[in-house]
């Protein structure tokens, strides 16, 4: 199965957001995962949502990076 995910679902995924359990299943099960051309500009868009929204800032903990 191919898989195209959305920028915004693969952001919530790469930040263990919540649904990120839900989004996982899918893209673990298909044999490729692919994006289009505009998958850089999109998901930099979903990541200044999440700075907008203060969902950031925990990634300054330095526990998280052990």
């Amino acid at each position: 199965m191919r898989l195209v995910p959305d920028a915004s679902a693969a952001v919530r995924l790469v930040m263990r957001a919540e649904a990120a359990d839900k989004l996982l299943k899918p893209v673990s099960a298909a044999t490729l995962v692919i994006a289009p051309g505009l998958y850089a500009s999109e998901v930099a868009n979903a990541l200044w949502k999440y700075v907008k929204a203060g969902g950031l800032g925990s990634l300054r903990d330095p526990n998280l990076y052990q």
